[in-house]
Parts: structure tokens; C-alpha cells; sequence
């Protein structure tokens, strides 16, 4: 099935990111369906060994060691700048706005920047440069872990004119104290540009 993905809404967004949470991707792949975009790798909760680059394995040993036992997630005051050295350049930190409607990318990593040739810091996923398609399939990641309140890895090849790097991305949530999430810390790495078969024989080997 082709889901044409000009026509995805922010209802479909949230009805997506509710299958997704429960790992269910057949219309997210629909979305990617007859374009020339490979379809995506979704690992929910992932292990340690799942993830296959430094600086994200890094952002994910940071995150875990400081999410204090039964809270859902690191507190976004204990966040430390200078702590997160050894990823900079690939991290990228959004603010959740209007309850999921929008994010907004408090930093976006001048690595990341570099690569995708645009810089979306300051700027609302709506607002920014990036393909229409990812637009949708970044919205619904980050409402998908919104709702289901669980750290989330992801692989994906971007569309053909940007296709020098295979996206490699972990989601992090952050909360307020009170146990409400207002934050995600993300590590975006690229790696050499390899196609969806390579992608997950990598990943699960």
C-alpha cells in the first residue's frame, strides 16, 4: 500500500505515533512506500548493542545512568552541557510545544548541519528544510515517545539528493520532576550511505 505522504495531517501524525508505539510501522512504511526513500529500522527500549556509534552509545550510557528509579526518564535539570563532550556536533535537543502538535529544535548539532546543509536551530520541524516526508516521519517518532514514554533507536536513509549518510538516531526523553516529559535529547549521527538489508543485518548480527 502507497500512502501519499503530501497529504499526511497532524491527526494522521497522532494516529501513526499511537500504532508506532505499540511497534506497529505498516503505515509509516506506507508513507515511504513508492518513493525512493528506503523504509525505516524502529527498535523501541533498545539495548546497548543495538546502537552502532560512538557518540550515540555515549548519550545513551549518559541518559540511563541518570534516569532515577521510577521516574520515566533523566530530569531535564540535570542535563549538563559540558558532560556531553564526547557527542557534540551530533546531538540535537527539542522542546515539546502545544502537548505534541509541534517540536521545536532548541540546538541542532553543527555536525548534523554540516551533512544535511541546513541548520534548524530555533526553528519548529514544521518550519524547517528537511524533506516533507521525514517532517512527518520525525513528528511521529518524537509523538510516538511522547506517548509511550520510552527511550527509541532508529535508522534512515535520506532522500536521494542527500544520499552521502545513513541516519542513525536514539530519542531520549527528558521530564520535569513532576514526570511530565517537556524535552527529548537526541543523538543524530550519519554513517556511510548503505541500503535497508545492510541496515538491519548490522543492527541485529
Amino acid at each position: 500500500m502507497v500512502v501519499p505522504y503530501e497529504s499526511i495531517s497532524f491527526a494522521d501524525v497522532q494516529t501513526e505515533a499511537t500504532r508506532l508505539a505499540t511497534g506497529d510501522t505498516s503505515t509509516v512504511d506506507a508513507w515511504f512506500a513508492g518513493t525512493d526513500i528506503s523504509h525505516p529500522v524502529v527498535v523501541w527500549d533498545p539495548d546497548r548493542t543495538d546502537l552502532v556509534t560512538a557518540p550515540i552509545i555515549f548519550l545513551y550510557d549518559y541518559w540511563k545512568a541518570r534516569v532515577p528509579e521510577g521516574e520515566v526518564g533523566m530530569r531535564a535539570s540535570d542535563l549538563a552541557p559540558y558532560d556531553l563532550v564526547p557527542a557534540l556536533g551530533y546531538i540535537m535537543l527539542l522542546d515539546i510545544l502545544d502537548g505534541g502538535r509541534d517540536f521545536r529544535y532548541r540546538l541542532f548539532g553543527s555536525k548534523i548541519a554540516e551533512i544535511a546543509k541546513f541548520d534548524s536551530t530555533g526553528l519548529r520541524i514544521s518550519e524547517t528544510k528537511a524533506h516533507p516526508l521525514m517532517k512527518a516521519f520525525f513528528s511521529t517518532v518524537y509523538e510516538a515517545v511522547l506517548q509511550k514514554r520510552t527511550p527509541i533507536y532508529t535508522e534512515h536513509n535520506p532522500p536521494p539528493n542527500l544520499t552521502i549518510a545513513t541516519w542513525h538516531r536514539v530519542v531520549l526523553p527528558l521530564h520535569d520532576g513532576s514526570g511530565t516529559i517537556t524535552k527529548f535529547l537526541v543523538g543524530n549521527v550519519p554513517t556511510p550511505y548503505h541500503e535497508p538489508e545492510v541496515r538491519t543485518a548490522k543492527m541485529f548480527d
